[in-house]
Order: C-alpha cells, then sequence, then structure tokens
C-alpha cells in the first residue's frame, strides 16, 4: 500500500512538472484552541481550522493553498 502511495505521488509530481506547475509539499505541525471552531474541516455555513489556515496560507504566500490534516477535532475543543 505505501509503494502504491509513493508511486502515485511520484506520477502526479512528474504530471505537474511537464504542466508547469510543480506542487510542493510541506509539514506543518499546529496545535490551536478549537472553542471559536466548528471542527478540522471544511463545512459549509461554519468556520473550521482546515478554512482558516488555507485562507492564512494562500494569503502569505500569494498563491492557492490546499491543506490536508491528520488528526482529530470536535467542535469547542
Amino acid at each position: 500500500m505505501a509503494q502504491d502511495r509513493a508511486k502515485e505521488a511520484k506520477t502526479r509530481e512528474k504530471y505537474l512538472k511537464d504542466k508547469g506547475n510543480y506542487m510542493k509539499r510541506i509539514k506543518l505541525v499546529v496545535s490551536y484552541d478549537g472553542t471559536n471552531y466548528h471542527g478540522w474541516q471544511i463545512q459549509p455555513h461554519s468556520v473550521s481550522v482546515q478554512e482558516e489556515l488555507q485562507k492564512a496560507l494562500s494569503t502569505l504566500l500569494r498563491m492557492s493553498v490546499e491543506v490536508v490534516g491528520a488528526g482529530r477535532t470536535d467542535t469547542g475543543v
């Protein structure tokens, strides 16, 4: 399974390089007070950590950024 993911990632990177759009991946370790959020994942009509982080990074880097998370956050945690 890990080999499949590695192969898929290489294929995706090659495709993006060929198209002139190289996607760089970075790891961020994020800690936050979730009191004012409705969980991690983007949801319609609710403020989420993922949405706010994507907006902030997109503004900072002046390009569209997609954030993928691994972990768990419940409303108000």
